[in-house]
């Protein structure tokens, strides 16, 4: 019985193991069949239409370009806009230094400025951008119908005057920006287009003062010199005439005649305090203390100044640095205090220290014209004092053109007697003073009266060494020369 009975539930337990994993399997299916709806489902979903909207993200950016403009001048600056429809709002960090509208950005006055792009809806979606405004070098307000000034605002600015019938009627000034004071240095190029006939035409770089007066050391093309000169701008640049335009007037002298400003030349002046210096193409051609006018008490401008020349400047530059008025001012260049008004036949040291004269022997100009001189005033006696000039002299050879071969040694007076002239003359048997008019010939065939010879009848000697020693004596009254001659 109990064998039968185990062999019934065996089955039993199979079945219902079957069952369970029939079970099992159907589930499954079921689960596949589930999952296939879902993916039609959503497949079917993507099929349609979304109801939403788009995420948007605005943004404002300002183009790349240009950023330095010129004052007065304008520069389009351009808004690229995404995701927006909105308007772009434009405004300026400092409107006293540059305003905008619409994108356009006008310059006013030189340094840096901020400009701003946003939208109109929403002030924080912007972009800013950092503008330059420059300078120009010259003050296009001055003069300015005498002066074509379309490429001044340019990295390399250049000015022409604006010619005239007749270039004689040209005068005029174009002034330095931005300096103004008793330290400066200034220079620039010229390139002459036509020069007048007229006497007294000048090109220079002068100083203005607060009444329009100008105070210039300049070079005439015409008549081959440099000319000092006051010259007042009232209805276009008048000539003040008198000690100052007789300062100079520098004829045919340290090779003036080797410039042809058709070709072009440098010109720089400095101001340094009282001491003006004046330079071409790097070498100083004068030098003067302005004390006597008062222009070392008063503050000037340097202007590029044309009379009777009709020009084009390039190469502009100015500068108020202390730097860079000392660097000038201390150059070997500007150190120097002697010329030679003919280098074939004078020879001066490079520190100005011995003079040589040489040729005289078939010198056939004028005497006074064949010297060492003093660049401006950097030797002079001041007013009122009494001075001396001491020097070595070495006679190499007596000359034998005119009848008293001598060495001069010529005080010119820069005053109301504008070209009286007081000269002591050192010859081979005797010493003199003569008194002349510096505008005409210094007597040349003949000693002046009141010659006298030396004691003794003593010659000066070839080849031996004299000491010079030349007084200007002040007195009450009165003023008087003497000289000594001095063995050794």
């Amino acid at each position: 019985m109990k064998k039968n009975s185990m062999l019934l539930v065996l089955p039993l337990i199979a079945f219902m193991v079957g069952c369970n994993a029939n079970q099992g399997q159907g589930s499954g299916k079921q689960s596949e069949s589930k999952e296939d709806t879902q993916t039609s489902e959503s497949q079917s979903s993507e099929s349609e239409p979304s109801s939403e909207s788009p995420v948007l993200h605005p943004s404002v950016k300002i183009a790349d370009g240009e950023r330095k403009v010129f004052i007065t001048k304008q520069l389009t600056l351009i808004a690229e806009v995404k995701d927006s429809e909105d308007a772009i709002v434009w405004t300026s960090s400092d409107p006293a230094k540059a305003t905008v509208e619409g994108g356009i950005v006008t310059a006013v006055a030189p340094g840096k400025v901020s400009i701003t792009a946003a939208l109109s809806s929403d002030a924080s979606i912007k972009d800013e951008v950092e503008i330059t405004i420059l300078d120009t070098i010259i003050d296009a307000s001055v003069n300015a119908a005498a002066w074509d000034f379309s490429k001044l605002y340019q990295a390399e600015p250049v000015i022409e005057s604006v010619a005239a019938a007749n270039t004689n009627d040209i005068k005029t000034y174009a002034a330095f920006k931005g300096v103004l004071g008793k330290q400066y240095v200034a220079k620039a190029h010229f390139d002459v287009k036509s020069v007048g006939d007229w006497v007294w035409n000048t090109l220079t770089i002068g100083h203005i003062n607060g009444d329009g007066q100008i105070y210039a050391t300049g070079f005439s093309q015409g008549t081959k010199k440099l000319i000092t000169q006051f010259s007042k701008t009232v209805g276009g640049v008048e000539q003040l005439w008198g000690a100052m335009s007789d300062r100079s007037q520098i004829w045919s002298q340290h090779d003036l005649d080797t410039f042809d400003v058709t070709n072009g030349i440098d010109i720089m002046s400095v101001r340094d305090g009282g001491d003006f210096y004046f330079f071409m193409n790097n070498e100083l051609y004068w030098k003067e203390s302005a004390g006597f006018n008062d222009y070392d008490e008063i503050d000037t401008q340097p202007v590029i100044y044309l009379n009777g020349v009709n020009a084009t400047i390039s190469n502009l530059y100015v500068s108020a640095e202390a730097t860079d008025v000392e660097a000038v001012v201390n150059s070997e260049a500007a150190q120097k205090k002697m010329y030679a008004t003919f280098s074939a036949n004078v020879v001066i040291s490079e520190n100005d220290t011995k003079v040589q004269f040489k040729n005289a022997d078939n010198i056939t100009t004028n005497n006074k014209d064949v010297a060492a001189k003093s660049i401006g005033d950097a030797f002079s006696f001041p007013a009122g004092k009494s001075a001396k000039l001491e020097f070595d002299l070495t006679i190499d050879a007596w000359g034998g053109t005119h009848s008293g071969p001598a060495v001069l040694v010529d005080i010119k007076r820069y005053e109301s007697k504008t070209a009286e002239t007081r000269s002591v003359l050192i010859g081979e048997r005797c010493a003199s003073f003569a008194g002349w008019n510096y505008d005409g010939g210094m007597p040349a065939e003949n000693w002046p009266a009141g010659e006298k010879t030396y004691a003794d009848e003593v010659k000066l000697a070839e080849n031996k060494g004299y000491h010079v020693i030349v007084n200007r004596i002040v007195g009450a009254e009165c003023a008087d020369n003497s000289v000594k001659i001095l063995d050794g």
